[in-house]
């Protein structure tokens, strides 16, 4: 919390919990009716509240007026009271060492230690709570019987189950008092104290034993009276508590968090949705067998043309598509001759996250050669050639990765259109994008191994060589990263600073889609074990693709190749600055074996 700008009065008044626990549980009640009245237009209510805020700080304002329910609860987040502690009975629970931190003639700040036990765990929080006092308390307030709104930082958040989650619910229903503890918890997961990070974990750590510990998390996560934050925290703590179980949750307790992702993936906030799609593909790549029928009802969800559904099932099945495709490829071939279409259809929507994940996902079947996809695979490539004009980096990586690994798979549907492809690639391997780049500088590594096709490569030598020369330069990050731009032009070079190189397309070693994790290069050939001290990492990159393919390019048309290559290599060699020498140098070595030796 911010510290006060100008304190009237400063005490400290340690008193016992049966001294204050009714007058802060007054307090916490009031302030939150007045949040309510301001929420709901009050100006009455509207100009107290601001007048209380600016007694803590001047930067302090009152946002409430707007409506904006996502600021309230920013706001609230500000003033946690845990209610449990003062009001349920089942819980042991002390409140100890009230600290008055602030007093002015509106409102009092108070500190305190909260000691309680559920199910014999122990638990230790410090919260603190604002009291309004008597004089300004808003009308309705009665310390002995408080009001409680629905969805306060402190009362119990208001629950509403779609058809489809009551059903999967099994009947099942929260617990108000638990769920309103949890959902404080996440409330408190946002301050950035470590002490109290600890805290959240030890205490969301004996929760995660209770059997329907998942189910509070999907309702949390799907209650949209709650900040995203909050939401989402939830959304990933229930993605890792799937994960954890490696599928030994109650069949139960399993329908009702796919009801509820579902659900999310419709959710007008984007992270919620991104949220719920990850949560979706955990539960895939724990065990396909758990949820069988994921993708008809991701595909039933895009049917059902509801702009913000749509693209979070989208999102939710490109993720399905990169982790399992082989296990869609060798399933039920209806399903997927169907999916292959829908996503053929969607690289036309209007949303291009839906066109971009339309692309991606289909990407993930050229290697594997998936029958519903090479059947079609005309149909794609011409959509794909619409595509190019698209201005978008992600699309553009997307048409660049699907170019390569159809001109690796079925070259010949790629040929008639060369000239134009061959410009689309020359254009984004230029691409400031180092992704686009770097998928774009793949296409002539895959291009040069195609001995069947050379002859079509050849007459484009001069524009794409001096293309490939200028992407072996080091980029002002990667100077960064080696840590200066000293000139060693007068340091002998090692041996592996001029090695030749060899190097087969990177997409035979990593198959999109097969769910496998991408390797570094250095596991795909042995030959550029020891190039790895030469770069900046041992990321596969712009300039280490760029070597490769010159290294290819010159094995395959050798003296030709040197022809294209010497003057560009000389401009590079004489040149004052030490990044295009050192770019000219490795050029040198990438030739050395296939045109010098």
């Amino acid at each position: 919390m911010p510290k006060p700008a100008s304190p009237t009065k400063s005490v400290v008044a340690k008193k016992t919990c049966s001294d204050l626990a009714s007058k802060v549980e007054k307090a916490v009640h009031a302030f939150n009716l007045w949040c309510q009245q301001c929420l709901h237009g009050d100006a009455a209510a509207h100009d107290k509240f601001a007048h209380a805020i600016k007694s803590f700080s001047t930067d302090w304002k009152c946002v409430f007026a707007s409506g904006d329910k996502a600021e309230y609860s920013g706001i609230k987040d500000w003033f946690n009271y845990d209610l449990k502690v003062a009001n349920d009975p089942l819980a042991k629970c002390h409140s100890s060492n009230f600290e008055t931190i602030w007093e002015n003639q509106d409102a009092i700040l108070l500190s305190y230690d909260s000691e309680w036990s559920k199910k014999g765990v122990p638990t230790h929080t410090i919260y603190s709570a604002m009291w309004i006092k008597d004089k300004d308390a808003p009308h309705g307030v009665n310390p002995m019987n408080p009001v409680i709104p629905s969805n306060s930082a402190v009362g119990p958040p208001a629950v509403v189950f779609t058809p489809a989650m009551a059903d999967a619910s099994g009947g099942w229903q929260p617990r108000s008092e638990d769920l309103a503890s949890l959902v404080l918890l996440f409330v408190r997961s946002s301050q950035g104290d470590s002490q109290v990070q600890a805290q959240l974990m030890q205490q969301l750590h004996s929760y995660a034993s209770i059997a329907d510990f998942p189910n509070y998390l999907a309702v949390i996560f799907a209650l949209t009276t709650e900040a995203p934050g909050v939401r989402t925290v939830a959304g990933l703590t229930l993605k890792n508590t799937l994960r954890d179980s490696r599928g030994s949750l109650h069949p139960q307790v399993l329908e009702f968090v796919k009801a509820t992702t579902l659900h999310a993936l419709g959710d007008a906030e984007p992270i919620i949705r991104a949220t719920s799609g990850t949560v979706i593909t955990t539960l895939n790549k724990i065990d396909s067998r758990i949820w069988p029928d994921v993708v008809p009802k991701l595909l039933e969800l895009i049917d059902m043309r509801v702009p913000a559904l749509e693209e979070g099932a989208f999102l939710a099945l490109r993720k399905i598509c990169e982790d399992s495709c082989n296990e869609l490829d060798e399933g039920d071939p209806q399903i997927l001759s169907y999916m292959i279409q829908k996503l053929l259809h969607h690289m036309h929507n209007q949303n291009i996250k839906v066109r971009t994940a339309a692309v991606e996902s289909l990407n993930q079947f050229i290697l594997n050669r998936s029958d519903p996809l090479m059947t079609n695979i005309n149909a794609f490539v011409a959509s794909l050639y619409q595509l190019t004009t698209d201005v978008d980096k992600g699309m553009r990586r997307a048409i660049c990765q699907a170019l390569v690994l159809i001109f690796e798979v079925t070259p010949e549907t790629v040929i008639p259109e060369l000239n134009n492809v061959v410009s689309f690639m020359l254009f984004c391997t230029q691409d400031e994008e180092e992704k686009v780049a770097l998928e774009a500088s793949e296409f002539w590594l895959a291009f040069a191994e195609q001995e069947n096709y050379r002859d079509h490569l050849e007459p484009f030598l001069p524009q794409i060589i001096p293309v490939l020369v200028k992407g072996m330069i080091y980029t002002n990050e990667e100077v960064m990263m080696l840590g200066g731009d000293e000139d060693d032009a007068s340091v002998p070079d090692n041996i592996q600073d001029i090695k030749p190189h060899h190097h087969k397309s990177r997409n035979h070693a990593n198959t999109p889609g097969s769910g496998q994790p991408k390797k570094d290069d250095d596991d795909d050939d042995d030959d550029y074990d020891d190039d790895d001290d030469d770069d900046v990492d041992n990321e596969w990159n712009v300039r280490k693709c760029s070597a490769a393919a010159v290294d290819v390019l010159a094995t395959v048309f050798k003296e030709h190749l040197l022809e294209v290559l010497l003057p560009h290599l000389t401009q590079q060699l004489s040149s004052s600055d030490w990044l295009h020498r050192e770019a000219g140098i490795l050029a040198l070595g990438a030739i050395a074996e296939g045109t010098l030796g």
